[in-house]
């Protein structure tokens, strides 16, 4: 079996975990085979319970979140955006960090009970060309029996040389039938409209549908204050799973296009991505904001880019101009290019409304 894989496809549809199974079966003697002889893990092995505890000396996932455990005060203390150098010298490849101090690389000892190694680089994409370049000589000249497989949902930002190193195997979402097994074990006490907006959310990613069922404390608007004139609305928290928060975006989404406009929806946008922001600041110790806001604007988008393609569906389904949603869809891309040119995402989302509702209603021609 080839030493170096690249394990690619969208976020959460398992691409980490075949890898992990993949090196129960590698690095287990009493590993088990299925009726045609192929090989699998062994549940009750000692190696794969190591394996799920964290515990097997021979196996290590390199993780961006590895930096808490770093030897340099000064890697723990860097907020989570990127997968460091050092913390790929002190815990895979070797070599001396930036605090001065020179590691053993865990790829290069002995297997510890014998049968090889295997590594996992998490989120690899993470790693920038310094840190791929300083991985070429391991995926290079790999000790025998020794095992890595890059996981990654961005190939393209690899180097040339690393895919070159690799084979590449290209993970797919998993089908409709197979997305509604997963849910009907992971949740099910999802009633039925809940567990469509999952789904929906999700698109074939058991990874994203969790994301869906995660509660968000969010800011709602309940009845005004006082009946006196220009009372305002109370804001009151609320946790919200994402899957509920969709079904409520794309009901504002719809009276949106139906002309009736609310002033507050591009602030609605706003609030949500703070809210989800900061929940994820709170839950990851060192978790970056940028990277959190970047994360829920992401979320934010693909519920908006879901409603487009709903009404580009409707409109091939039912004989009606798809210039509308074709025209709303321009409009999220011109958005999501503002916001990846530093624009302020608070103005970007207060125009993406405006956008969105003179689209629905003056739509540009489409070449």
């Amino acid at each position: 079996m080839h030493h170096a894989w690249i394990l690619s496809g969208p976020a959460g549809i398992g691409k980490r975990m075949v890898a992990v199974e993949t090196a129960k079966i590698l690095l287990d003697p009493q590993r088990l085979a299925d009726a045609d002889g192929l090989p699998r893990p062994n549940p009750s092995s000692t190696v794969s319970r190591a394996i799920d505890e964290g515990t097997h000396p021979d196996f290590r996932i390199i993780r961006k979140e590895l930096a808490a455990e770093s030897d340099d005060p000064e890697i723990r203390r860097r907020k989570l955006t990127n997968l460091p150098l050092d913390v790929l010298r002190q815990f895979l490849i070797g070599g001396m960090t930036g605090d001065g101090r020179f590691h053993e690389g865990a790829a290069m000892l002995s297997s510890a009970w014998g049968a090889g190694k295997a590594f996992i680089i998490d989120e690899c994409e993470l790693l920038d060309p310094t840190a791929q370049n300083a991985l070429l000589k391991t995926l290079e000249e790999p000790p025998r029996d020794t095992w890595f497989f890059l996981v990654t949902s961005s190939p393209e930002r690899l180097l040339p040389t690393v895919h070159s190193r690799c084979q590449h195997v290209r993970f797919s979402p998993l089908g409709p039938a197979e997305m509604l097994q997963w849910l009907s074990a992971a949740a099910a006490d999802l009633g039925e409209d809940d567990r469509a907006q999952v789904l929906a959310f999700a698109d074939g990613s058991p990874g994203l549908a969790r994301v869906a069922m995660q509660e968000i404390p969010m800011a709602v608007r309940g009845a005004a204050k006082s009946a006196g004139k220009g009372a305002k609305a109370a804001k009151e928290t609320e946790s919200l799973p994402l899957h509920v928060i969709r079904r409520r975006l794309f009901r504002a989404l719809d009276g949106l296009a139906a002309q009736r406009f609310e002033p507050t929806l591009g602030e609605r946008f706003a609030e949500f991505v703070e809210a989800w922001a900061a929940a994820r600041v709170r839950e990851h110790r060192n978790a970056s904001k940028d990277a959190a806001n970047k994360e829920a604007l992401g979320h934010l988008f693909r519920m908006l880019s879901q409603w487009t393609h709903e009404g580009l569906r409707s409109a091939v389904r039912h004989g009606r101009d798809a210039a509308v949603p074709l025209t709303i869809l321009d409009r999220l891309l011109e958005a999501e290019r503002e916001i990846a040119a530093n624009v302020n995402p608070k103005l970007v989302l207060d125009a993406l409304v405006l956008r969105i509702m003179q689209g629905a209603h003056r739509p540009e021609p489409v070449c």
